[in-house]
């Protein structure tokens, strides 16, 4: 883990930034997921682009949306959650919005005490979690979890308005927290 976790909390990491995208980059080959050749194929095409090197890793094909989101979260230092911490029905409905939501692929997981967990795909976008705890007048922290997953329990928790269904299990206290 590389001490960025805190920084990750509080949307002060620049996920373009030369010097994060070389330390990510080594986490990702120290870990086996990348070699040297893939390593310098994804920050060559991160340079040209001038996309983000974890989204560049994705759209490349050299690690998969889920693969990446457990990685981020070792290498930010934040927890990784999964369908089984989800709750079965949709918190804060009267609140947020679904486009807003989805749009920023987010979702509420769980309350603990006065604090929203949220799960959100991009770490690196503070916005939408500052604005949720700014709407709802309360802190918030957030964890990681694949996008796919967090559209799939959109679509799940809001019904009609949304059209896969999944199964998930119920949100506990714990989610979010590390062991």
């Amino acid at each position: 883990m590389i001490d960025e976790g805190s920084a990750a909390r509080h949307g002060a990491i620049d996920p373009s930034d030369a010097e994060f995208v070389e330390k990510l980059a080594a986490f990702l080959t120290k870990r086996g997921v990348l070699d040297e050749l893939a390593m310098h194929r994804a920050q060559r095409a991160q340079r040209q682009s001038g996309e983000r090197f974890d989204l560049v890793l994705t759209r490349l094909g050299l690690v998969s949306e889920a693969d990446l989101a457990g990685l981020l979260a070792d290498f930010l230092g934040l927890p990784l959650v999964d369908a089984s911490q989800l709750p079965e029905v949709p918190l804060l409905a009267d609140r947020l919005q679904l486009q807003f939501l989805m749009s920023n692929r987010i979702i509420p997981i769980a309350e603990r005490g006065d604090t929203l967990v949220l799960a959100v795909a991009d770490p690196f976008k503070p916005d939408p979690v500052a604005a949720v705890g700014y709407l709802l007048g309360r802190p918030v922290e957030h964890c990681i979890m694949p996008a796919g997953e967090i559209e799939r329990a959109l679509e799940r928790l809001y019904g009609r308005r949304a059209a896969i269904a999944v199964d998930a299990g119920p949100a506990t206290t714990e989610a979010c927290q590390r062991g």
